[in-house]
């Protein structure tokens, strides 16, 4: 299938996802104060900023591996189809962070938030890891040109460490009593600046070798 139909779809798709995030935002509540509702209005709005630039950074993933390859086989569209399933789920994850993402959440008082924000990082995960599946089929394949493969390889190589620490900030964010809302803040950067966060993790691990 020509990879420009998938291309269509996937920017249909993530234009509409993206659009209902904001159609989704709560009106703040009457009758409160001016001080809470400036606190109301902007918690709604650093969980929508969060949860647009989340799915800009996957738009740009998903976009730029279906640049790199030449014609969609059945596998990939099928791991595309459920890409773009668990990214309509982004909107109704965000919606829950509008709603109960107010609280702080860590593994020593699990509340609702904390539920909230698991919800929110296994869309994320999922998707991450669904692109992952993607990469590891095209390569076996060969469904790239030759001049794309190098490409091919160091997304793979990027995508793995950007994985990674994702990962790990995620874990730590609920091993400590912090809000949850600023471990999720280093989701956008690791996706869309990945080769940038892996080429410094890079030099710095050598650097650590090089010293011991």
């Amino acid at each position: 299938m020509y990879k420009e139909k998938i291309g269509s779809l996937t920017d249909a798709i993530y234009a509409i996802a993206m659009t209902l995030l904001v159609l989704q935002l709560p009106a703040p509540k009457s009758g409160v104060g001016l001080h809470e509702l400036v606190d109301q209005t902007s918690t709604f709005l650093i969980d929508y900023a969060l949860a647009f630039i989340v799915l800009f950074s996957f738009w740009y993933n998903h976009v730029r591996i279906n640049e790199l390859i030449n014609i969609h086989i059945r596998s990939t569209l099928l791991v595309n189809a459920l890409i773009l399933m668990m990214v309509c789920l982004l909107p109704f994850s965000a919606s829950l962070l509008y709603t109960f993402g107010e609280q702080n959440s860590w593994l020593g008082n699990f509340n609702r938030a904390a539920l909230v924000d698991i919800v929110f990082i296994a869309v994320c995960l999922c998707v991450d890891g669904l692109i992952h599946l993607n990469l590891a089929i095209i390569q076996h394949r060969k469904i790239y040109s030759g001049e794309h493969q190098q490409k091919i390889l160091q997304i793979v190589h990027y995508r793995r460490i950007a994985t990674a620490v994702l990962i790990m900030a995620m874990f730590t964010s609920f091993a400590l009593p912090i809000p949850n809302r600023i471990s999720l803040i280093v989701i956008p950067p690791l996706i869309i600046l990945e080769e940038e966060v892996a080429d410094q993790l890079l030099r710095l691990w050598r650097y650590i070798r090089k010293k011991n």
